[in-house]
């Protein structure tokens, strides 16, 4: 099942391959038949990217006539019997792949174990029908991708479903990953994109400047499984080491949209910080592939920038709060506002509680910030009011939609104290000596003797290092304090004095 927050919750991938055939590629088909549930519009427009996306890399990927053969199901028509009877319908050799991919909605029973969700119908198919749906053709390899929920959720009962017909494509020659990964192995690959009991999402949409949507990337995993084939450049690819890029880069995006984690219904206490794919393999190689020959070479990797550069193309958005994060409360607790910001003309005042942005819960500064910049400027605002006690919602348009590039500086410009906090260097991080009179280092509350050891989940151990990590930082930049007074280290955000 799909979860409600901002970013659309979804996925799950696994591969079944059977059958062990030596005869040559040229004489193999790939069966794609690609799903997308379009149909909710809850998810609509990511899953068709992730449908698009997977279409364009087979069609591009193998173009060798009556190679490739796909059945595209979206809309009305994703359900569980037109999908089952697609698959059934396939003419599949002995040296063919069947090749499954879905993008929607999915859960986990205890019962049946995991399975796609088409709540749009009130419909589902059990995971381990669709395998055994593959494995009635008998291919040299079956693969199925699901990129959906795998959280607890008993099925529903009722399941409507009429019939579908593939359409086939018209295909010339087939790249050296693909032919890898899908011509020359056999075996069995069992992938889920995550783990039981947690939820997959995917990118959330960007709001262009006449106010709509539009979704650029799809899912977590089948993105990164895309970009991963990609990055071959024309090399042959193995299972083992697509699959493990793919799942170490869905779990690193994951933290990187949501660090302060995903709601878990299951455990409020304890939220999704990652999503995991399980992977399980036994594939055998049947044929070797040779790189493509008209492959673009493989680009030498960027030189890692100094630790003191903190070069980062940030977009403005600023709500104008300065404020902090106690252990262990949720929420980010408002201490100061800047003058004429949004929070000012919202009303915001001294300990308000910031309790969510865009209905994904604040737990940290980092995690308040990242979802700041994420918010394409507007954000829909869930706050605790003090006076009253009561939350509130509301959306609130932020100041400064795009930035250029920030660069590096060797200090603050003495007329204008961007940061204002004067530091010396210390064992652990900068000492603050000193904050400038009305500066955000001062109205945020900052004490001498408080020691900054982080700048946007960065260490900082250097005043140079220091001063460019405020240069580089978005305009509401959060960063770690050990607290003089309390011994503990703390959260906060401040919002930078720039024009």
């Amino acid at each position: 099942m799909l979860s409600n927050a901002k970013i659309p919750a979804k996925h799950v991938l696994f591969a079944s391959i059977i059958l062990s055939a030596a005869i040559s590629a040229e004489a193999a088909t790939v069966h794609l038949v690609n799903i997308a549930d379009t149909l909710d519009p809850t998810i609509g427009k990511s899953v068709k990217v992730d449908q698009a996306a997977i279409d364009s890399r087979f069609q591009d990927s193998i173009s060798v006539r009556g190679a490739l053969r796909v059945a595209e199901i979206n809309g009305e028509r994703c359900r569980r019997e037109v999908i089952l009877r697609t698959i059934q319908g396939l003419n599949v050799g002995t040296d063919d792949a069947v090749v499954v991919f879905y993008a929607g909605h999915g859960a986990n029973d205890p019962r049946v174990g995991h399975y796609l969700s088409f709540p749009r119908i009130k419909g589902y198919l059990i995971r381990s029908e669709l395998i055994a749906a593959i494995r009635a053709k008998r291919p040299r390899l079956g693969v199925v991708s699901t990129d959906c929920c795998n959280r607890q959720i008993v099925i529903p009962t009722n399941s409507f479903y009429p019939q579908e017909r593939g359409h086939p494509p018209v295909p010339p020659r087939i790249k050296a990953p693909f032919r890898a990964l899908f011509f020359d192995v056999t075996g069995f690959v069992d992938i889920t994109s995550s783990q039981p009991g947690e939820a997959s999402i995917s990118y959330p949409s960007l709001v262009l400047p006449d106010g709509k949507e539009y979704a650029g990337r799809g899912g977590l995993w089948t993105s990164s499984l895309v970009e991963t084939i990609d990055m071959q450049f024309g090399r042959p690819a193995t299972w083992a080491e697509v699959t493990a890029k793919s799942a170490r880069n869905t779990s690193r995006q994951f933290r990187q949209l949501v660090p302060d984690g995903l709601d878990n219904p299951a455990d409020p206490a304890h939220p999704q910080m990652t999503q995991t794919p399980l992977i399980s393999l036994d594939v055998r190689i049947i044929r070797l592939t040779d790189p493509d020959p008209d492959a673009l070479p493989t680009p030498a990797p960027a030189p890692a920038p100094a630790d003191d550069a903190f070069i980062v193309a940030y977009p403005k958005q600023r709500l104008g709060i300065h404020g902090y994060v106690n252990p262990g409360i949720e929420g980010l607790f408002v201490y100061a506002t800047q003058a004429g910001s949004p929070a000012a003309k919202l009303g915001l005042e001294r300990d308000d509680v910031i309790l969510a942005i865009n209905e994904n819960k604040v737990r940290t500064a980092k995690g308040y910030q990242r979802m700041l910049v994420q918010a394409e400027g507007i954000a829909r605002l869930t706050y605790r009011d003090v006076r009253t006690g009561r939350i509130m919602k509301t959306d609130v348009t932020l100041v400064g939609r795009f930035a250029g590039r920030a660069r590096s500086s060797v200090g603050e410009p003495a007329n204008r104290p961007v940061f204002g906090a004067a530091a010396t260097v210390v064992e652990g991080g900068l000492r603050v000596d000193g904050s400038a009179p009305g500066s955000p280092a001062e109205l945020v509350g900052l004490d001498p003797g408080d020691v900054i050891t982080e700048i946007n989940g960065r260490a900082v151990t250097t005043v140079p290092a220091y001063f460019a990590a405020v240069a580089a930082s978005p305009d509401e930049m959060s960063f770690t304090v050990l607290n003089v007074r309390t011994g503990q280290k703390q959260g906060m955000v401040v919002t930078l004095d720039r024009p």
